[in-house]
């Protein structure tokens, strides 16, 4: 665990489904802490295909 002002390796986030929610906070919690570290969000959703 490293504190975000500190934080200088890029941040991979991976959700799925409702799991934004806590991926959100962080990424809010970045932008308060001021860092300056790249952040990427990867979220995903299932996709029924009908033919």
């Amino acid at each position: 665990m490293v504190r975000l002002e500190q934080q200088t390796e890029p941040v991979l986030l991976a959700a799925g489904g409702s799991g934004l929610v806590p991926l959100m906070c962080m990424v809010r919690a970045r932008e308060e802490a001021g860092t300056r570290a790249p952040f990427r969000v990867l979220y995903a959703l299932p996709v029924r295909l009908e033919y």
